[in-house]
């Protein structure tokens, strides 16, 4: 039923408990994982059984290619380091005001979120992965330490910025 990695689509279900809405999914590949089921690991397959529609972005054209028939959604393959995720938004013609944002863009996280433009685009629910627990690890150098430390007060500032409130700090942590 639920495809996400922590929970994220279970969350949002039982939070907005809504037929017909439309999700922005920047990050909606695999992690270059392929050859898996269309729904893996997504944020956002699970609304297109609740009759959702909305963007789905990767940069991974294996990802991309292999569920843009099996999704009921836009599937954008576009690098988000080098396209700015407003363009994207316009020509895909996203609502000024969506149900769901799925954030989960890794190396590209910080600098898609300082594009975004949340004075146009506002959503009903963010999930943003910040990847803050890993820094626990000492697989992690400190630069990727220090970038995910900043990236969760870049997030956190921003969202507050526009009007977003908090409603649960982290679900790994």
């Amino acid at each position: 039923m639920y495809n996400s990695q922590i929970q994220q689509d279970k969350f949002v279900n039982e939070y907005l408990n809504k037929d017909n809405g439309f999700f922005v999914d920047i990050g909606a590949g695999t992690s270059g994982i392929h050859n898996m089921p269309v729904g893996f690991y997504s944020n956002t397959y699970f609304f297109e059984s609740r009759g959702w529609t909305g963007i789905a972005i990767d940069y991974d054209k294996i990802y991309i290619d292999s569920v843009k028939n099996q999704r009921n959604c836009s599937c954008v393959c576009e690098d988000l380091m080098v396209t700015n995720i407003n363009n994207i938004l316009e020509n895909y013609n996203c609502p000024e005001l969506s149900d769901y944002l799925s954030f989960d863009v890794d190396e590209a996280s910080e600098k898609v979120l300082l594009d975004l433009d949340l004075s146009k685009y506002k959503f009903r629910v963010i999930t943003f992965e910040h990847n803050i627990y890993q820094t626990e690890s000492d697989i992690f150098s400190k630069n990727s330490q220090e970038a995910y430390r900043r990236l969760y007060n870049i997030s956190r500032e921003k969202f507050k910025d526009y009007g977003y409130t908090l409603y649960k700090p982290d679900v790994v942590l």
